[in-house]
């Protein structure tokens, strides 16, 4: 897949990321918060805490 092969599917997702950028990219900026495997030394899957 790629711009040469599938031009039209191509063209759409290229549109569809502008779109998930705009929409996206101000939450992300406002809450600066870290992907949960960035600077984070825990387990993905951690038991609840009690209490």
């Amino acid at each position: 897949m790629g711009a040469k092969a599938t031009p039209n599917l191509y063209r759409l997702l290229e549109r569809v990321e502008l779109d998930v950028r705009t929409v996206g990219k101000p939450a992300k900026d406002h809450y600066g918060r870290l992907r949960p495997l960035i600077g984070n030394d825990q387990p993905i899957c951690i038991p609840a805490r009690t209490g």
